[in-house]
């Protein structure tokens, strides 16, 4: 009798995002707190010096079991490179952030994001690198998300931008998703993936 090879057991198919996003969540709220402290110094010694030729970097406020994105926003912030996302109908609208722990404020599901009356907004033809959160990735750098779809629509519009910018989505090591993620005609592949 032939045996099966192990590896491709531990591979998950699966059809609907709903079934993915389930066990990403569980998957990633299991992380141990001091897994995710290290991972915090390892996404900082591993992603700066990839960021340093942009100028103008949209990151992310980090939510629930995200992982932990303020001392990155905090040193691009000093360098004034740090732009951040609002919600903003459907759509998330970029603000330059120079003071994060002062200019955010709680929007929609309770998100940290930039103060309009504080933060001045700008165009995503003003963006040199985006930094993408997400609930899992995969090895063809697909991206599967909350199901809101912000990401999404922000990802197509980059499409019709006549300069380069570069997408980098973030997030544990844990995050990978080591099958193909369900994906749809508007999901946009990133150009980078750093699990830590």
């Amino acid at each position: 009798m032939k045996k099966e090879n192990p590896s491709s057991l531990m591979i998950p198919f699966i059809k609907e995002k709903k079934e993915a996003r389930l066990l990403l969540k569980n998957r990633r709220a299991s992380i141990p707190l001091l897994r995710k402290e290290q991972a915090r110094g390892a996404l900082i010694s591993s992603l700066l010096p990839k960021l340093a030729r942009y100028r103008s970097i949209l990151s992310f406020h980090s939510i629930s079991d995200e992982i932990e994105t303020e001392h990155l926003n905090s040193i691009l912030s000093q360098e004034g490179r740090l732009r951040l996302p609002r919600v903003e109908g459907d759509s998330l609208q970029i603000y330059k952030v120079s003071a994060p722990d002062k200019e955010l404020i709680q929007g929609k599901w309770q998100l940290w994001e930039p103060d309009p009356s504080q933060c001045d907004s700008i165009a995503i033809a003003q963006i040199d690198c985006i930094l993408v959160p997400g609930l899992g990735f995969d090895a063809m750098r697909q991206r599967i998300g909350y199901g809101k779809g912000h990401y999404d629509r922000l990802l197509e519009k980059i499409k019709l931008i006549p300069v380069p910018l570069r997408t980098i989505g973030l997030g544990y090591k844990e995050q990978f998703f080591e099958g193909i993620l369900p994906r749809e005609a508007h999901d946009v592949p990133l150009d980078e993936i750093i699990l830590v």
